[in-house]
């Protein structure tokens, strides 16, 4: 027993002076903690003088000495900075990508951990054992714990990646044009300070505003890097997307020659919102997820859940830091995106109002000029379609005798047609035959069409169209059509004159459902036309 105890008390004498030697080794090499500015550690560590003086020249100093957040700098050596500088420019997005200003304590960190930096990118440290890296760099030196923070040496120097957007700002302008171009202003109410009320009672307030993406709040923060959200972004690159447009600007001949002739404003309403849709997706997505297996197409939920064909093939993988990007192997854009037929239902031109509790018309979307006041009605259909008729009935006089006679005074409705691509179509309008009268049909200001009412009288509800068909009315609803030549890009001008009653017009007026543009080259006749 007397010889255990000898034996057990030599151990813990060994252990002890083992402990001091280790202690020693790791600890008292360097002071444990030093009552100055990390930046001062930073400057008389001639090993990062390239370093501290690109600091300088920006003013980092400055900050770290002023500021009262702590700072963990990751400051490359002078080898890593001169040889990353003897190949490319060190901006302040790199200096940014060092610099933390957060304390970080590498003790606490087990495999990989994010941190965030500077420039609010997130940035990789692993420890595994001893061994610490950041973003794949081992670090040199640990220095002592200072009063704002401490510093690390790295052998390299780490290059932060682009976020998408970032990605998108330098290589797909047409894109980064249409992100851009949905910024909107929205006040911050908690922020916004209520100062009274106006004559309706709402609050007024001392208005705080705040930018807001439409872009990112539908689909993805593509400007921001989180530390967990991730997406994958599949998108045509520049080239790719201009040959597209340089193949539809052939098919669509005239006076389209290559993409520049495509307007940007069809660009934006249609084919961008088009590739978006089929392009993200939640996660960052590899190569193999999109392999259709010798299919035509590839069934995936977009980033909003729906379901989507994928018939395209991603190319070019880019890793960003809140996700991935692709280009498109090739692209040819869907013909139902430029040559599509396009309804204008009549209750879209109409809003409710509260202080009149009914519809009236949208004064944004709609002129009337008239010498009477005419309020529209809605009439829902009677054969249970999701739908209704807009009507205007003008007022009649009575005659010595006792006849009506229909309102003989002035009324025009003056409107905007959906969105048209420049091309010739078929104007189509879906109207209730038994209210009318004579009235000229405008659009952009050049007359289409005279439509007399009485001429569906005259032939039992059989309308002749400007094809030379016949076309059957459907219970009591009909059309009338004509062609028209939309020259540009855009919304037409429609005006509906009215010119008199006519005969036999039992109620002047208009009553319309719907006005629809069909492309001449897809119009093919009435036989098999979806009224």
């Amino acid at each position: 027993m007397k010889y255990f105890v000898y034996f057990s008390l030599a151990i813990l004498i060994l252990l002890f002076f083992g402990c001091n030697e280790y202690y020693d080794q790791y600890y008292n090499s360097v002071p444990e903690t030093s009552d100055t500015n990390v930046w001062y550690g930073l400057a008389e560590d001639t090993s990062l003088s390239v370093f501290t003086n690109l600091l300088i020249e920006n003013h980092y100093d400055d900050l770290i000495k002023n500021s009262e957040n702590c700072f963990t700098v990751f400051a490359p050596v002078n080898s890593a900075m001169k040889a990353m500088m003897d190949t490319s420019a060190v901006d302040s997005s790199i200096l940014n990508f060092h610099i933390s200003d957060f304390f970080i304590q590498t003790a606490f960190i087990s495999g990989t951990e994010k941190v965030v930096t500077l420039g609010s990118k997130y940035a990789n440290i692993e420890r595994i054992g001893g061994a610490i890296k950041y973003e794949g760099i081992p670090v040199e030196f640990e220095s002592p714990l200072y009063r704002n923070g401490r510093f690390f040496k790295i052998d390299g120097v780490a290059v932060p990646l682009p976020n998408i957007y970032e990605y998108i700002s330098l290589t797909m302008p047409s894109l980064k044009k249409y992100i851009d171009r949905k910024d909107i202003k929205v006040m911050d109410r908690a922020l916004s300070r209520p100062i009274g009320f106006n004559e309706a009672g709402y609050t007024i307030y001392d208005t705080v505003s705040d930018i807001v993406n439409l872009v990112e709040e539908k689909y993805f923060p593509i400007k921001h890097e989180l530390r967990f959200q991730r997406a994958t972004l599949v998108f045509p690159n520049q080239e790719v997307y201009n040959n597209a447009l340089n193949i539809m600007a052939d098919d669509l001949g005239g006076n389209f020659k290559d993409y520049n002739d495509i307007p940007y404003g069809w660009q934006e309403d249609f084919l961008i919102p088009h590739l978006l849709k089929n392009g993200i997706f939640e996660f960052s997505r590899e190569e193999y997820e999109f392999d259709k297996n010798g299919k035509d197409y590839l069934t995936l939920n977009n980033i909003l859940g729906a379901s989507i064909d994928i018939y395209y093939t991603p190319v070019n993988k880019v890793v960003c830091s809140n996700g991935n990007i692709y280009s498109y192997s090739d692209y040819i854009i869907p013909e139902q995106l430029y040559t599509w037929s396009s309804r204008l239902e009549m209750e879209s031109l109409l809003v409710w109002s509260e202080e009149f509790k009914k519809f009236v018309w949208n004064a944004k979307l709609v002129n009337i000029d008239s010498d009477i006041e005419v309020e529209p009605e809605i009439i829902p259909f009677g054969d249970g379609l999701k739908d209704s008729l807009v009507e205007i009935r003008l007022p009649q006089k009575t005659d010595w005798m006792g006849n009506l006679i229909p309102y003989d005074g002035k009324f025009i409705l003056d409107f905007s047609s959906v969105i048209l691509f420049p091309g010739k179509y078929m104007m189509v309008v879906r109207n209730y035959y038994n209210i009318g009268g004579v009235y000229d049909v405008y659009v952009n200001d050049e007359l289409v069409r005279t439509i007399d009412y009485t001429d569906y009288q005259k032939y039992r509800g059989i309308y002749f169209s400007v094809t030379g068909e016949r076309v059957n009315r459907i219970d009591e609803y009909n059309i009338f059509d004509c062609f028209v030549d939309i020259k540009q890009y855009g919304k037409a001008t429609i005006r509906l004159d009215y010119r008199n009653g006519g005969s036999g017009i039992p109620l002047p007026g208009f009553s319309i459902d719907y006005i629809e543009f069909i492309p001449e080259e897809i119009f093919e006749g009435y036989e098999n036309y979806k009224f």
